[in-house]
């Protein structure tokens, strides 16, 4: 989700990507505290539009088939050759 566009913080809450009641501003204040180790000079927009599309597309496995299990990985991932009997 990409969260640079006008209006899709709005549109992600509005389908329930993300809470209707996250402040922005009060997690960005977060992750530019030291503890975060985030730095000061960039946004949490792409950790948010990340983590929306994640949670999109474990809904869409989820109503395709409820019985199925949806694992979403990232692109850079390289599952051990026995990963699916081990699952």
């Amino acid at each position: 989700v990409d969260m640079r566009l006008p209006g899709a913080l709005a549109a992600a809450q509005a389908e329930g990507l993300i809470p209707e009641g996250f402040n922005f501003s009060q997690a960005q204040e977060e992750a530019y505290r030291a503890r975060q180790n985030m730095g000061t000079s960039g946004s949490i927009a792409g950790t948010v539009g990340c983590a929306s599309g994640h949670f999109r597309a474990q809904r869409r496995g989820f109503l395709r088939n409820p019985k199925w299990l949806t694992l979403i990985f990232e692109d850079d991932v390289s599952p051990e050759d026995d990963f699916i009997p081990r699952l």
